[in-house]
This record gives C-alpha cells, structure tokens and sequence, in this order.
C-alpha cells in the first residue's frame, strides 16, 4: 500500500500503464538520484519510487512551490471548462502537486503546457505516476476526482479507432487483407498509436476474447503467459511507433517542443555534475539539446562524431557519456544508427521532485552559444580539462570563496583548490576579498599559449576524413554484394 491512499500493485501497473510511453519504469532513490529501468510491474510490485515517460498526449504538470497550491486548481478548472478530466494529486511533501490530463489533440496540448509554463509550473515529460510512492515516504493522495478508479479511468480513456482497425479488432481478417496474423495486429496497433491509446490499453484490448483481432496476442498469453504476450505487443508497439515517425506529417501537427527543451536544458544547469564523467557527461547531453533547439524537437537524429563536435571531446568519449546518461535516464535510444544513418535519441528529464540549487548559468558571449566548458581550452590532454571548466564557469556567474565553490559543486575543498590554482596561472581569475573572481584575460588566448587552440576544427577535419572513408567503405561493400549476387545467378 502507498502511505495517504488505499490502492495495490494491480492499480499502480494500471495507472501507470494509462499514462506511459512504454511499459519502462525508472527508479528514483531517497537522495533523488536516478537507478535503473524496469518493467512498471516489477516497479508497483517491489513498492518502489519511480517515474515514467509520458505518451505525447498525456499533460502532466508539478506543482512544487507553496503558491501554486491555489492555481492548480484554477488550471483543472479550466482543463474541466474545455471538457477534459484532470486527475490532481498531492505528492508528497506539503504543498506539493501533480497534475495530470489526457489531452489527444496536439494543439490544445501544446496550448495548455504554454499557460502552465507561464504560470510557473514545471512541464514534465517524466514524472512519478498519480499515487505511486514518495522517494522519502511523505503520503501521497488523490484531490481530484473523487477515487482512485475514477482517476484510472480519466487517464485510461483512448481516442477513437478508425472504422476499418474497429471493424479488424472485433471481427479479425474476414477479407483476407493480411497474410499473417501478425500483420493484422500491426496494423490495429498503429491505429490505436494515432488515436493516441497506451500500449497497455492496446494490450487489454488484444488479449480480450470477445476481439477476434487479437488472436495472435491470445495464443501467446495462454501458451507463454501474459508477460510473453507483453513482450510480442511491446516491440510490435515500437515498431509501429518507428513506422509513423517515418510517414510525412502535415504542418499542423507537427509540435514545437522548444518549451520543453528549455526546461530540460534549465534543469540541466540545476543539478550538480558530480563524478569523473560528469563535466562530460553534461556537455554531452547539452550538445544533444542544441540539436534538439535547431529541429524544435526532443526526438532527433544524432551521430556520435557530431556530439561530439558539440560537446568538443572524441567520439568514444560521446558513447561512454551516452550509455551513462541512458542507464540514468536523460537518453533513450530510439533507433541505432546503421550505414549512413544516424541513431534517433529522445532527450528526456528522469528527475522527479527538483531539489538541487542553482550552480552556474554559462555565459554566453565567452562561446557563442555553447556553454564555456567546451571551449579549446577545456579541452582534455592539451587543455586545462572539463572538471576545470565548471569550475571556472561557476566563478563566472558569481565570485566565490574555495569553500562556497566546494558546496555548491559538491568537491571537496583540495579539489576546488587544485582547479583555482590552474585557473589563477594562467590568469583567468583574480582574488578580491577572499573571492575568486573572473579575470580581464580571453580564455581564446590561454588557449593559445597551452596548445589547445583550434581543437574544435582539428576535431571537425578529422571526423570529415572519416565520414568520406566510411562512405568509401560501404561503396566498396555494396559493390563486392553486388558482384556476389551475379556470380550465384
């Protein structure tokens, strides 16, 4: 039971499922700290705190400040005035709370996240599900509506199906249209993703005896067990995801997540980097939301040589920082790169409740954008190292003392002390009352005089050098396919 409410396991997995991208739970430890993934399940079984990626057309809202305990209600108010069902829950600590909406269409979803941004109010795409438990056990309950499954069955409601994918779900190929079951389910799964149903949703209606459908689905859940059936309809429901991500969408639907990039860049300079990676751990993530910024989405296309011009370190520095951040949920791969296409990344926010203090807000003028710890000069090897560079970024947003600078990156105070006094010689900062402060000197002419000028470009010629070897390569691999294929006819 989760403390403040009166529901199980069997509720937790179905609720979740309602709002849930996938069928993935990510576990959120007492220090508000990330674990693993897991089947949302095994998450509600264990009575565990985790969040969840949302479906597209789930608006989820947290309210963590003291006055915005009176607005969410105005804003369930409104969601109400416009014929939507809100589900809002108090999360945990006092004051807090979530709010959670299915809204299919595109544009009045986008509409609603603009008002509650402006209104404060963080915009997730990751959140704790409605009445899971508290990271520190502070009793969650429900405000509104009335009970527990009332709530499962504003969040569960699915758009409608086309008349043909109904007409496949209850009757099955009667026309004989497909030549395997198999097909027939794709095609009632890709209907029910348009029409913006969950994957457990799609799964309930598959295993359902009375939809002929979805005998496929049944045969696996009586010989295998639902967790096989599960399984068959989860990768049948990604790959019907990667099918409509490929079909040309028209204008209208296409939807500006630059808001949400925002907020998760924002949230990115919130939290404190700690660890050897990291420093590069973050401007790699950070190089993956200017991608993002540029295409005005979170889903994108991404080669590891072009984050890592970004994120100016080597390639294999990129996927080393790219499994780290998928195992603790800022990254999930959509599609692995093959030939001369790149992997698909969606850029997403595992946090929770967002506790952490501002570190530093980098400057912009000192790198054009980019953040000032992938300059030349940060650079590792030649350069003064990427550690060195949130350091330095810190004293630029504002003159601190060693032991401040410790605090607020979490080093210990040697640490800080060995980055200050490389700083200092090269005259980058300067000490005025006890505070380190920036310095009058450019970080391009440091850059200079170590050796690290223009690693940047000498990164960008070799990685030109090898895109065109691996052009080379696979010319040289279709050809040699090609010769093999008329020599055997």
């Amino acid at each position: 039971m989760v403390p403040g409410s009166d529901v199980g396991p069997s509720f937790l997995t179905d609720i979740a499922h309602a709002i849930a991208r996938n069928g993935r739970a990510l576990q959120i430890g007492e220090d508000n700290d990330s674990g693993r993934w897991m089947p949302i399940r095994d998450a509600a079984t264990a009575g565990l705190c985790a969040a969840v990626e949302l479906r597209p057309s789930v608006l989820a809202v947290d309210a963590d400040r003291p006055e915005h305990h009176h607005v969410i209600g105005h804003m369930a108010s409104a969601l109400e005035g416009e014929g939507f069902r809100p589900v809002v829950v108090a999360s945990g600590r006092p004051g807090h709370a979530h709010l959670f909406c299915l809204i299919p269409d595109s544009g009045t979803h986008r509409r609603f996240s603009g008002n509650a941004a402006v209104l404060g109010f963080d915009v997730r795409r990751c959140i704790r599900p409605p009445l899971w438990p508290h990271r520190s056990g502070f009793p969650v309950r429900l405000l509104e509506p009335a009970t527990p499954h009332e709530a499962l069955e504003y969040l569960r409601s699915n758009g409608s199906l086309s008349a043909r994918a109904r007409r496949l779900l209850r009757q099955g190929d009667v026309a004989s249209e497909f030549h395997s079951r198999s097909e027939l389910v794709m095609s009632i799964i890709v209907s029910a993703i348009r029409g913006g149903w969950s994957l457990g949703s799609i799964l309930d209606a598959l295993v359902d005896p009375a939809n002929l459908g979805g005998m496929k689905v049944q045969e696996i859940a009586r010989n295998r067990g639902r967790k096989a059936a599960w399984s068959w309809t989860a990768l049948s429901f990604q790959r019907g995801e990667r099918f409509l991500a490929q079909q040309p969408q028209p204008q209208s639907a296409w939807r500006d997540e630059r808001p949400f990039i925002q907020g998760i860049r924002s949230r990115v300079h919130l939290r404190n980097w700690i660890g050897s990676g990291g420093a590069t751990d973050r401007d790699v993530l950070l190089a993956h939301l200017k991608i993002c910024g540029r295409m005005g989405r979170l889903t994108h296309r991404a080669s590891v040589r072009e984050v890592a011009e970004g994120a100016n370190v080597a390639a294999a520095t990129v996927s080393r920082a790219q499994r780290r951040l998928q195992r603790a949920g800022w990254l999930i791969l959509e599609e692995k790169g093959a030939a001369r296409r790149s992997s698909v990344w969606t850029v997403s926010s595992p946090l929770d409740d967002a506790d952490e203090t501002i570190v530093s807000h980098p400057p912009e003028e000192e790198c054009t954008g980019d953040v000032v710890s992938t300059h030349d000069l940060f650079v590792f090897r030649r350069g003064l190292g990427k550690a060195t560079g949130l350091v330095y970024e810190a004293i630029v947003d504002r003159p601190r003392t060693v032991r401040e600078l410790a605090d607020d990156l979490e080093r210990t105070a040697r640490t800080i002390q060995r980055h200050v006094r490389r700083l200092a010689k090269y005259d980058l900062i300067e000490r005025r009352d006890l505070r380190w402060q920036r310095a009058s000197r450019s970080l391009d002419s440091v850059a200079f005089v170590v050796g690290a000028d223009g690693s940047r470009d000498r990164r960008r010629r070799r990685h030109a050098e090898d895109r065109v070897r691996h052009d080379e390569y696979l010319e040289r691999l279709a050809s040699r396919t090609r010769e093999a294929g008329h020599l055997s006819s």
